[in-house]
């Protein structure tokens, strides 16, 4: 395991079961999508009005990868460690593509299998899938368990 100190170890353990789902492949991903009804949901960048799993996952693990990139910046600066210095490259890598995936494309139903078939987010899945195995994640994600997350995470 990385040696990180306690707050970004804690961050990574609350987003784990993202980077489980995001390390799925789609059919994966798709299988396990919740089915919400039309809620706001509260974001560091503003209110989210959807029913759209896929919108606030995405939404909600840009919005971690963003705080544990502030705090990865410290933490990297203080190490000597190569394994931090990777983590620190593909957590900004992760937001950069969460990023454009939020400015670019639609999330309703019938673009799910677009935004899939993109090259943002095969991405995405490679890189949330190498984060998995340096940070040894072993998460078995379900609907249930994304729901949860999705209740924890986020405050109508």
């Amino acid at each position: 395991m990385l040696q990180l100190n306690e707050e970004v170890q804690n961050k990574l353990k609350t987003i784990a079961p993202l980077i489980a789902f995001f390390g799925l492949p789609e059919l994966g991903q798709v299988a396990i999508l919740p089915r919400l009804k039309e809620r706001k949901y509260d974001f560091p960048e503003g209110d989210l009005i959807t029913r759209s799993a896929i919108e606030v996952l995405v939404n909600a693990y840009n919005a971690h990868l963003n705080s544990i990139s502030i705090r990865l910046l410290i933490v990297k600066d203080q190490s000597d460690s190569e394994d931090v210095k990777k983590l620190a490259i593909s957590i900004d890598q992760l937001l950069e593509i969460t990023n454009e995936i939020i400015d670019r494309y639609s999330f309703q139903k019938s673009n799910y299998s677009n935004c899939f078939k993109t090259t943002q987010w095969k991405r995405l899945c490679q890189i949330s899938l190498e984060i998995q195995q340096a940070l040894e994640i072993q998460l078995v994600v379900d609907t249930k368990t994304l729901e949860n997350c999705i209740e924890y995470w986020l405050h109508p």
